[in-house]
């Protein structure tokens, strides 16, 4: 009679506790913690076969420095905090007794259980330099409800054939199975713009000629755009006015090592006289960036280019003497109908 009494026994406290665990880890089974529904990422099976639970990682970043466009071949730091939990539920924790037994137990290493973080960067682009100064970091287990944070940097560094529009890559977290507690990795997204590079070459076909006065002379302009980005070239000239200078057209659009032409026209003074004199005059090239916006130009420090030319003008000019030319002409032909007139009333008479 005492034998079954104590077996009831017995089993009463075993039933007891393996309910008592059974509530404890339920609400762990069913329900999905606040990392979980944040992340909204895949934990991946630990080595604790049914009896497993899972982990959390949470990344904040620091990207004020990525606000801007980052300078070429210059390097811009940005801070992350990666914090991780895990979903032992604290009541069964306790349920276990000795540290070393829990700590063996939950996380398969009796002394000071550690978890390691991997870092990574996804969709890297080939012109740019991207790395963790820290890939690879241990931080110590966390307690159950309590949570461990680390501190990295991300390094970003574009070289000079960045484009300069909005790049996106990803960046991967991903924490090591230890114990019953579950692998876990989790990606976040960072957008950054490198800087616009307003770099184009100018040449101007047969920069010095001669010319005749009055005569028109025409300078084929063509710019090629070596900029990381469409770029506008705006035209605009240093030329004296009695030149007549002009210039077609006032601007061009230009994709990343497009060519595009402008011609720039002048007419020789024509003065009456002898001319022999040579005129420098300067073509001035302002690149911006497209579309052109004011938030744009005041980012960028935009030099512009230029290209000289020369012109001779040399020859006689009888400009300005037309009328009187035109007055003696008529008085000659008048001259010569009165001679031949008075020749004819002669040779009657």
């Amino acid at each position: 009679m005492i034998k079954n009494l104590k077996m009831v026994k017995s089993l009463f406290i075993v039933g007891s506790l393996l309910l008592s665990i059974f509530i404890v880890i339920s609400p762990v089974i069913s329900a999905k913690s606040d990392f979980e529904l944040l992340n909204k990422e895949t934990n991946n099976g630990g080595t604790g076969g049914l009896l497993s639970f899972p982990a959390y990682i949470y990344i904040t970043t620091d990207e004020s420095a990525l606000k801007k466009p980052l300078i070429i071949d210059q390097s811009v730091t940005v801070p992350i905090n990666i914090t991780y939990k895990h979903g032992v539920p604290k009541q069964l924790y306790n349920l276990i007794p000795g540290q070393l037994i829990k700590n063996q137990f939950f996380f398969g290493s009796a002394m000071a259980p550690q978890i390691q973080i991997t870092l990574s960067v996804v969709e890297k682009p080939d012109w740019a330099n991207i790395y963790f100064t820290q890939p690879s970091v241990l931080m110590d287990m966390p307690m159950p409800e309590e949570k461990s944070t680390i501190s990295t940097e991300l390094v970003i560094s574009p070289y000079r054939e960045a484009p300069a529009r909005p790049y996106t890559i990803t960046i991967l977290a991903s924490s090591n199975a230890a114990g019953k507690v579950q692998s876990f990795t989790l990606s976040k997204s960072i957008t950054f713009t490198p800087s616009y590079i307003p770099m184009i070459n100018v040449e101007v076909e047969k920069p010095m000629r001669e010319v005749s006065p009055k005569e028109t002379v025409n300078f084929i302009v063509k710019v090629t755009n070596n900029a990381n980005k469409n770029t506008i070239v705006k035209f605009s000239y240093n030329a004296p006015k009695e030149w007549a200078p002009i210039i077609n057209p006032r601007e061009i659009e230009l994709p990343p090592l497009g060519i595009g032409e402008a011609t720039f026209s002048v007419q020789a003074p024509y003065g009456i006289g002898w001319h022999d004199k040579t005129t420098s005059m300067e073509i001035i090239c302002q690149p911006y960036p497209s579309p052109i916006s004011g938030e744009d130009l005041s980012k960028y420090e935009i030099a512009a280019q230029t290209a000289d030319i020369r012109v001779t003008n040399y020859g006689f000019s009888i400009a300005g003497i037309e009328p009187f030319l035109v007055l003696l002409v008529i008085i000659v032909i008048a001259l010569a109908i009165v001679w031949s007139y008075q020749k004819k009333e002669k040779k009657i008479n």
